[in-house]
This record gives structure tokens, sequence and C-alpha cells, in this order.
């Protein structure tokens, strides 16, 4: 019995995952994005030398981080100029809706990675109820690895900046947005552990 729930759990997994891969296939600002922000969350959580456990609920967390975007208006999403307080709001809707999503088939540390990848570390996040250390560690990890991938991917509203612009704003936005212990880790590891080629969509991964 265990080994059948155990199956039908990974086959659903799958399913969402699926979903969130032809989610974002749909669109070229974000295609490959849930991929890409697995890989540096997962570097990030192996240098903050988390256990296997933890590991793999950060894989899962990462990988269905976006999943509640299938309730977002792409019309919204990709508006080509500034967003409204309330069509940013609109889209932030997709933490809450992917934890309800994944919440059948997940343990609770996954649901709450999904819920909170987007607070701040300050605790100035939209419709914020917890801060600081309060926040899941793989939540604050997850909240780097998502906004590195972001700002260094093309979007309707902007150009991708730099890698080296990408690093200077992880850096300024260090003890505000993001954990410092987060940040300093994902800036040991990002430049020496991985490359990517956006345009073929791949990611080469390296452990040191």
């Amino acid at each position: 019995m265990a080994k059948q729930i155990g199956r039908l759990t990974r086959l659903f997994l799958g399913s969402i995952e699926a979903l969130v891969y032809a989610l974002e296939a749909k669109d070229k600002y974000t295609a490959g994005h849930s991929r890409r922000v697995h890989e540096i969350a997962l570097a990030i959580g192996i240098e903050l030398n988390l256990s296997g456990e933890d590991l793999e609920n950060l894989r899962w967390g990462s990988l269905l981080h976006d999943v509640g975007k299938i309730a977002v208006d792409q019309c919204v999403q990709n508006k080509p100029g500034r967003l409204t307080p309330a069509e940013y709001e609109h889209i932030m809707i997709h933490a809450h809706v992917g934890a309800g999503i994944v919440k059948p088939v997940v343990n609770e540390k996954v649901v709450e990675i999904v819920e909170h990848h987007h607070d701040h570390y300050d605790g100035t996040g939209l419709h914020q109820v917890v801060a600081g250390k309060e926040i899941p560690l793989g939540a604050r990890i997850l909240a780097v690895a998502d906004a590195w991938d972001a700002m260094t991917s093309e979007r309707p509203y902007r150009q991708a900046i730099s890698v080296e612009d990408a690093h200077r704003e992880i850096q300024r936005c260090s003890g505000t947005q993001f954990d410092p212990k987060v940040a300093d880790a994902f800036l040991k590891t990002d430049a020496s552990c991985f490359t990517f080629e956006k345009d073929k969509m791949a990611i080469i991964y390296t452990l040191q």
C-alpha cells in the first residue's frame, strides 16, 4: 500500500511539474525559468550544507514554485509596461494558489517554500506575515534564486541585466529583501558552480 501511495504521489508531482513547464513554454520570457531556479537553489543549498531531506524539499519547492501562475492573467503577466499596484497584487497570488495546488501531495515544508518564496527577509513583502528566520529557509533560498534568474532574463517590460549587475543587486538587497547568509552563499556558488546557456534553455551544472 505504501509503495502504491508513493508511486501515485510521484506521478502526481510529475504531472504538476509537467504543467509548470507547459505554462512556461507558452511564454518566451519564462521558458526554462523553473529548471534554472531549481539548479540555482540546489547549488545554494549545497553551499549551506543542507541535509539530503532538506535538499529534496528544496528540489520540489523550486520546481513547483510557479505552478500557481495558472491562475494569473497572461495579459497582466506579459504587460509591456509598469504594473499598477492592483496588477502586481494579482500576479503575486500565484504563491498562495501554488501552495494550495501542491498541498495534497507534498509535505508541509514544500508547501511553505512555495507559499513564502516572495517574502522579504525584512518583512516588507506584500501581505507578509513572517520575517527574518521565521521565513522557512527553503523559501529564503528560493527568493534569491528566483530573483537572480528573473533579473538576468528578458521580460516584456525590460531587458535582462548583466550577471555583474545582478550580483550587485543581490548584494545591495542583502539584509532587506534577502537573507544575508543565503545571499552570501549564492555569491560564492554562482560564479564557480554553474553557467547558463539561456538561448538553448539548457543548464551546465558542475559541483566543485
